[in-house]
Formats: structure tokens, C-alpha cells, sequence
């Protein structure tokens, strides 16, 4: 499961850098995002602001970073109405 987050983050721009522990840390391209996730054993640590949050079962960690990642890749998209407005 593990290598599944870490190919997801790595496929979103997010840095995955092995710790000496053995353990994975996910880091955030955009340099004005505080957050982290770190892996403590099968679990995954979110750290934001260098404050550990929650920890998190691996799918909520995928969802997480889901969220994060079309966040990102949504920032300067513009949809406009399909259909005109009524005012009436």
C-alpha cells in the first residue's frame, strides 16, 4: 500500500524521500504548503505547520492527498455556466 501513496504523490509533484528509519516522508512541491505526511510504521503521520495532526489509515492518506493534488492541478481553471442565467 505504501508504494501505491508514494507512486500517487511522486505522479502529483510531491517530493518522497526514504528516511535512515526506513520510513517514507511525502513532501509537498509548492513551497508555501506546511504540510507532510510521514510514514510511522503502516500508518501515515500528517504533520502541518511541523505540528503532527492525525494519523491516518493509508486510504484516508490517499484521499488526502488526492484532495491536495487536484487542488493543485485545479487552481487556475475556470468553468463558466453551461446554460444562461435567469433573472427572472
Amino acid at each position: 500500500m505504501a508504494q501505491s501513496l508514494l507512486d500517487k504523490a511522486s505522479s502529483c509533484g510531491c517530493v518522497c524521500k526514504r528516511e535512515l528509519s526506513g520510513n517514507w516522508k511525502i513532501i509537498p512541491s509548492q513551497k508555501t504548503a506546511r504540510w507532510e505526511l510521514q510514514q510511522v510504521e503502516d500508518r501515515w503521520l500528517l504533520v502541518a505547520g511541523g505540528v503532527a495532526q492525525v494519523n491516518l489509515h493509508p486510504t484516508e492518506a490517499e484521499a488526502f492527498l488526492k484532495r491536495r493534488c487536484s487542488n493543485h492541478s485545479n487552481r487556475w481553471k475556470v468553468v463558466f455556466p453551461t446554460s444562461p442565467v435567469s433573472n427572472g
